[in-house]
């Protein structure tokens, strides 16, 4: 069984064609985190859905960035599942191909399959340039740069095996660097799954400042999932970005309440 775990928080223009891609994959079941949504997201992705399976999973609030991975992972494993695979709810590209090339690069042992959104050495911004030297900097620490290079679970869709969820701290979901860690050293398998450009992938276009906290963000996660392999990392952590507006304590709320054991 495959599913999909989709976290959104108001992405009703483009929530239809998410969805829809996602159900025209081999994918058995989306799980929909919509958190904090004040518009039609919700009414629009059951319209996409048709008659497929969606679970809705509704917070009034936001749960901030990359939480709704980890509340969504929760609630996949309970089906005990061969894969997931993670789409922000507003990636509304042709997105069909690189879903298929994930899935299949899990049903080929791969335990972990991120994208390669860079491809093709393009211009990179002077913040994008400041994200990549983190990106690049924690991969390099792994051992992994020559086979991934900067790919990340931060950035574009990427699968997971039902047997690493298992494993790992679903916690770490919610920091995506750190499940590259823990990936890593639980000696699991990390593979490039697909490529697919960043300016493809359709999501939102932002403001400036949105970007600039992103990449806060981004780097923050970076230094704080090298901790477990240089603790002296810790020291230099930042907590810029929408690091602080995480809900980590919904989170343990929602591991509570499905009798999570911490791993």
């Amino acid at each position: 069984m495959w599913i999909a775990v989709v976290p959104a928080y108001n992405e009703a223009a483009s929530i239809s064609n998410v969805i829809k891609n996602i159900f025209r994959a081999p994918v058995n079941m989306v799980i929909f985190v919509a958190n904090g949504c004040t518009d039609c997201t919700c009414s629009e992705a059951i319209r996409a859905a048709e008659d497929k399976a969606l679970k809705i999973l509704h917070f009034p609030e936001p749960l901030g960035v990359d939480i709704p991975k980890a509340v969504g992972a929760v609630y996949a494993l309970k089906y005990r599942p061969r894969g997931v695979i993670f789409i922000d709810g507003d990636m509304n590209g042709p997105l069909l191909p690189l879903i298929l090339d994930l899935i299949m690069a899990v049903e080929s042992g791969a335990d972990l399959a991120l994208t390669n959104c860079y491809p093709n050495n393009q211009y990179l911004s002077e913040l994008a340039q400041k994200v990549w030297q983190a990106r690049q900097e924690l991969n390099m620490r792994l051992g992994l740069f020559e086979k991934l290079g900067v790919a990340t679970p931060s950035h574009g869709p990427h699968a997971c095996s039902g047997s690493l969820l298992q494993q790992i701290d679903l916690r770490s979901l919610a920091v995506p660097p750190k499940l590259l860690v823990q990936a890593h050293l639980l000696s699991a398998r990390i593979e490039i799954g697909g490529s697919f450009p960043h300016s493809l992938l359709g999501s939102s276009q932002r403001s400036p400042f949105h970007a600039e906290k992103i990449a806060a963000t981004i780097i923050g996660d970076c230094q704080e999932a090298l901790s477990p392999i240089d603790p002296a990392a810790a020291a230099g952590i930042s907590s810029a970005g929408y690091r602080k507006l995480r809900r980590f304590d919904i989170l343990e709320q929602v591991l509570s309440a499905n009798n999570y054991q911490s791993k």
